[in-house]
């Protein structure tokens, strides 16, 4: 079966990790994907923003108020955090 990806804002969500945009010179973007031990979150000025923990220009941002289901994924990733799950999948069992 084909895994499952979720867009929210301008980062693609998957259950073993996150496609986020590395912002290059001169405006240009690469997508870059990430496992979840690789990311940190955090919100700020209405978003939700995900970044790489090695690379300061790799991040990606959803709103709070334009985006639909950005608190639910907030939620879950952050569980998945705190319980120090590989997948996210993994957060949502028992």
């Amino acid at each position: 079966m084909k895994e499952k990806k979720i867009n929210i804002g301008n980062f693609i969500v998957d259950d073993a990790g996150v496609t986020l945009l590395k912002h290059k010179l001169f405006g240009s973007i690469e997508r870059v994907r990430l496992g979840w031990f690789d990311v940190v979150v955090s919100s700020s000025n209405g978003e939700f923003i995900i970044r790489s923990k090695h690379d300061k220009k790799t991040y990606s941002s959803s709103s709070y108020i334009n985006d639909w289901n950005t608190h639910i994924i907030e939620m879950i990733i952050r569980g998945a955090f705190e319980k120090g799950v590989r997948n996210l999948s993994d957060y949502l069992k028992d």
